[in-house]
């Protein structure tokens, strides 16, 4: 289901919900992408799971005050409860949700259906700044990506 950001924030103002913020230059957010949609199946329609790319939806991203990616909001009654700027592997998304929204049933197998998986897009050409070994800072100046460098990458590695 593809959601405008008018109608992603009307929603978010009255359910609850998990908030994907990625970006598709960020290899942080496909390791937290896999855990999203693993959980999302898991959750089979218990609470929507909205994945929002932070350059098709500036507008969206700022107003839940979004600084880099990937970051996780769990979001009750239309307010942040809860943010994370870092991995999380499926079974901690797993806790922190029934830690938040408590007595949600999880599937016991994993279904196909992405159902509650809503992909947000829109029409903005915002880049990711800096990226970096805990993620990718926005820079809302920036028309391009700048990767870290994989020397940089090798040297924080040792650290």
């Amino acid at each position: 289901m593809m959601l405008e950001s008018r109608r992603l924030t009307e929603n978010l103002n009255v359910t609850d919900g998990v908030l994907f913020f990625y970006d598709e230059g960020c290899a942080h957010c496909v390791t937290q992408q896999r855990a999203v949609e693993t959980v999302t199946a898991q959750l089979a329609g218990a609470l929507p799971v909205y994945q929002i790319n932070v350059r098709r939806q500036p507008q969206v991203t700022r107003t839940w005050g979004v600084t880099s990616t990937p970051t996780l909001i769990l979001a009750q009654a239309g307010q942040a409860v809860a943010t994370y700027t870092h991995d999380l592997d499926a079974a901690q998304l797993r806790t922190v949700i029934h830690y938040y929204f408590g007595g949600i049933k999880m599937a016991e197998k994993k279904s196909e259906s992405t159902e509650t998986l809503h992909m947000v897009t829109g029409g903005s050409a915002l880049s990711t700044g800096v990226c970096g070994p805990d993620g990718c800072e926005i820079d809302w100046n920036q028309a391009a990506t700048k990767p870290t460098t994989q020397k940089k990458q090798a040297a924080h590695d040792h650290d």
